[in-house]
């Protein structure tokens, strides 16, 4: 089953031509749109305020992504905090096992029959 536009557009996609007149939006503007209920203009917002690599957008990326819902606005944060490549590796350490509900818990060490230890992720 194929999503419709509007479908897509709720989860917070969002194209380059999309962009419009919100590429002419003063950083202030900007930052108020990233708490906006509608997630495409977050979306917006994060594309248009990463092309401007701040060290102050990447602390609130950063908080942004643990919070948000919403598919492509997540992914938008995503590709946001790699453009900031290794200036992001501390900030994203923090967040290791608080971003989702599928992480991996505990580790367990097991030792098998030929005395080979491996180690085994449980969640």
């Amino acid at each position: 089953m194929k999503s419709t536009s509007e479908q897509l557009k709720n989860r917070g996609f969002a194209l380059d031509e999309d962009l419009g007149l919100y590429r002419y939006y003063g950083e202030n503007r900007l930052l108020k749109l990233l708490y906006d209920q509608d997630a495409f203009k977050r979306t917006i917002s994060i594309r248009l305020l990463s092309k401007k690599l701040k060290e102050k957008h990447l602390s609130l990326f950063c908080e942004l992504i643990k919070k948000e819902k919403k598919l492509y606005t997540k992914i938008e944060l995503q590709k946001a905090l790699v453009k900031y490549g290794e200036k992001s590796i501390p900030h994203l350490i923090s967040l290791l096992g608080t971003i989702g509900n599928n992480q991996h818990k505990e580790i367990e060490i097991i030792t098998s029959h030929n005395g080979i230890s491996k180690l085994q992720i449980d969640k």
